[in-house]
């Protein structure tokens, strides 16, 4: 199984809309065994049309803090699974808590959005270079 963390300047990014590379990791479920496979930087674009891209690197599991509708929905239709709600910076130990089965989150229905830090009544944009803005709706 193929496990990736959205980074930020070097550590976890609670918010997969800010990340910049993903981290990808090989778990054998039999034995625990992770493989680090290195860091992936997100195309030009950013996040928000990379779920074909995301697939496109083998991963089936992406653990996040929140993110987006338009990222989930792109997500969940590349068969890529989501679980949200880490708060943890340190993309180890956010690896380590879901592997252990002790993980603050959840798995997101397909397209589902958990956009964190923000009220629960919100909207607001993100922008990711040449005029790009993506829309976030909780």
């Amino acid at each position: 199984m193929r496990v990736a963390l959205p980074l930020s300047e070097g550590k976890f990014s609670t918010h997969y809309g800010r990340a910049e590379e993903l981290s990808l990791h090989d778990v054998d479920l039999a034995t625990g065994n992770t493989l680090d496979l290195g860091l992936r930087l997100f195309p030009a674009e950013g996040t928000c049309n990379a779920a074909a891209w995301v697939a496109a690197q083998g991963v089936d599991i992406l653990l996040v803090g929140g993110l987006g509708f338009g990222a989930a929905q792109g997500l969940g239709k590349a068969g890529v699974k989501v679980f949200a709600g880490f708060e943890e910076t340190d993309a180890r130990k956010v690896l380590e808590s879901y592997l252990a089965g002790v993980a603050p989150a959840r798995e997101l229905a397909p397209g589902e959005s958990d956009c964190q830090g923000h009220g629960d009544d919100h909207e607001h944009e993100h922008r990711h270079g040449a005029d790009h803005v993506c829309h976030c709706k909780h």
